[in-house]
């Protein structure tokens, strides 16, 4: 029983020497934002489409892609129901929070569109393979979503 008092005794005294902060104590900061990626079903406007919310912490690309389904002996359990398919059209984009972003895209008949965010990490300014300006990973994936054409 001495030897548990004696830890836990111990434990303690470490979060209090080490600074151990509590969440309330955390200082807060109302330019911090999260990564988000939101567009709303919509038309093809003179070859135009619009995310309306586009937000990373660093330079990046927003990257037009075609919407494929996998086929079904290809899906997996927890894994995604679509893929990339033929990109469209790229916009790069500052660090920060975007608005109302236009990306220019080719002529398609498809009728689901994947928006990803791209990391600007090779030449800077130029849209570069996707092993080099990789896709933004947060949470359980590539920041993305995908829409559907009206």
């Amino acid at each position: 029983m001495i030897k548990k008092i004696t830890i836990l005794l111990a434990i303690f005294a470490l979060l209090i020497l080490t600074g151990c902060k509590f969440k309330e104590d955390q200082p807060t900061n109302a330019d911090v934002f999260q990564p988000e990626i939101e567009a709303a079903d919509q038309k093809i406007v003179d070859n135009k489409v619009i995310i309306d919310k586009a937000s990373i912490p660093v330079d990046g690309w927003l990257v037009v892609y075609e919407s494929n389904p996998i086929p079904e002996n290809k899906l997996t359990k927890f894994g995604p129901k679509e893929e990339q398919g033929k990109m469209l059209g790229s916009k790069f984009f500052p660090q920060g929070k975007n608005e109302n972003v236009t990306v220019e895209i080719k002529p398609t008949k498809t009728q689901r569109l994947m928006f990803m965010i791209l990391v600007d990490k090779g030449q800077k300014g130029v849209l570069d393979s996707q092993e080099t300006d990789h896709p933004y990973y947060y949470g359980a994936g590539a920041l993305m979503t995908i829409i559907n054409l009206q």
